[in-house]
């Protein structure tokens, strides 16, 4: 089996874009978690993923990478999102997840 030939790539890209390091797709999709209103995932479980995953937890959300607990209420800054997410929980259950400005 022939291989077709590849043509040439171009990337067009600002300098702040080429200098933002990334995760490889695999390792991206493999610390990936998926949270949506309705599903049931524990506050102590999902804090035990984030830190697995490489956010570090903090009183408050300033930083992407970080995370925070209140009582039922759980603040992650993804680096990929402008503002941080909120997760509310009511026992184990999610009632809801939604972006903020800190």
């Amino acid at each position: 089996m022939t291989r077709p030939e590849l043509a040439p790539a171009i990337v067009i890209a600002t300098a702040t874009a080429l200098c933002r390091r990334t995760l490889p797709r695999a390792a991206w999709d493999a610390l990936g978690t998926r949270v949506a209103k309705g599903d049931l995932i524990g506050r102590d479980a999902l804090a035990a993923r984030l830190v697995e995953c490489g956010y570090l937890r903090a009183p408050i959300v300033e930083d992407a990478g970080t995370f925070a607990i209140r009582g039922g209420v759980v603040d992650v800054f993804s680096p990929i999102h402008p503002y941080p997410a909120r997760v509310e929980l009511f026992g184990d259950e999610v009632e809801s997840v939604r972006l903020f400005e800190p």
